[in-house]
């Protein structure tokens, strides 16, 4: 039984046959998105210390003990962001993780908060830069929240109603990142 032969590769072989490797697969990738275009990179606006500056949604106990703060997390693929107000047993707070979904393009926030809400929003970015997501209700679909947040410079303004068979309600707070 004879044993096949190899034959050592010269450099020259090796480098052009790395080449057309490299050229392959650099062919067969789509094009490289520039940052602006990746939504993960809008949800990074999240990202420092916030403050209330207006609330619509009536008064907020102590609000002058209002944070709001994001920090990266993930390797830099989402958010995490802490909001509280209040003190004692008025304080209230929410705990959220912000992350893009690149296979169904969608922005996914889970959301846990003080009230013992624990609830998933999704959406997306609009043309105009603004994030727009919707919670429902997981057994009928309802929509439960409808929420969009903008940026304007160092402007935050969060907006959201709350559709019920009794009518809409609705409210926006502006947060100022604090320098």
């Amino acid at each position: 039984m004879s044993r096949p032969h190899f034959f050592p590769a010269s450099p020259v072989a090796l480098a052009i046959g790395a080449l057309l490797l490299v050229q392959g697969a650099a062919a067969s990738r789509p094009p490289r998105r520039r940052p602006s275009q990746e939504p993960v990179l809008g949800l990074r606006q999240l990202v420092g210390p916030w403050r209330i500056v207006a609330n619509t949604f009536g008064p907020l106990p102590n609000a002058q003990s209002c944070s709001f703060h994001g920090v990266l997390a993930a390797n830099g693929r989402a958010v995490y962001t802490t909001y509280s107000h209040g003190a004692g047993a008025d304080l209230y707070e929410a705990n959220s993780i912000w992350a893009y979904d690149a296979g169904r393009r969608q922005v996914r926030v889970f959301e846990v908060n003080s009230n013992g809400l624990v609830a998933e929003h999704v959406g997306a970015f609009n043309p105009a830069g603004a994030l727009i997501t919707d919670r429902r209700a997981s057994d009928t679909g309802a929509l439960l929240q409808h929420s969009v947040l903008m940026w304007t410079g160092d402007t935050l303004r969060f907006t959201a109603t709350f559709p019920s068979d009794t009518g809409a309600t609705a409210g926006a707070i502006t947060f100022v990142r604090c320098q």
